[in-house]
């Protein structure tokens, strides 16, 4: 059975993204490792920390659900996993997941910053500010 040209783009669009949450998971967890070992501890550790934290959970219910969402559009795939149904609210998991864990991240990057200088936390706050509002651009402009 041949896969329609809408479940062929899904299926690329998913691994897409399963790839892209595994690589900013990775990233999200050496930052997270750099100030669970740091010797400060402050509100703002504390608050960067989480944001690192959850942009790894994040983006890694992001892959999982893409994976999932990649194997459920192959044609012999079980009919659990390729029902409708299932495959929307995982298409709608990946997608709210990537989105959040964006966020986190670009919130991690700006905060962490100030944990060394005023001066490095202007540069990091103005570029993930800049970073953030692309990226919510982007996500308005695609649903």
């Amino acid at each position: 059975m041949m896969q329609s040209e809408a479940q062929q783009a899904m299926s690329v669009f998913a691994t897409q993204i399963g790839s892209i949450s595994a690589f900013f998971g990775g990233v999200a967890v050496a930052f997270l490792g750099l100030l669970i070992f740091a010797n400060t501890r402050s509100r703002l550790m504390e608050a960067t920390i989480g944001a690192f934290v959850t942009a790894a959970v994040c983006f890694i219910v992001s892959a999982l659900s893409a994976t999932i969402l990649s194997v459920g559009l192959l044609p012999g795939a079980s009919r659990d996993i390729a029902s409708r149904p299932y495959l929307e609210s995982t298409l709608l998991l990946m997608n709210v997941a990537f989105l959040l864990g964006i966020i986190a991240l670009l919130s991690g990057i700006m905060s962490s910053g100030w944990l060394r200088s005023r001066l490095t936390g202007y540069t990091t706050t103005a570029v993930g500010a800049v970073g953030l509002v692309a990226v919510l651009w982007l996500s308005v402009r695609v649903s």
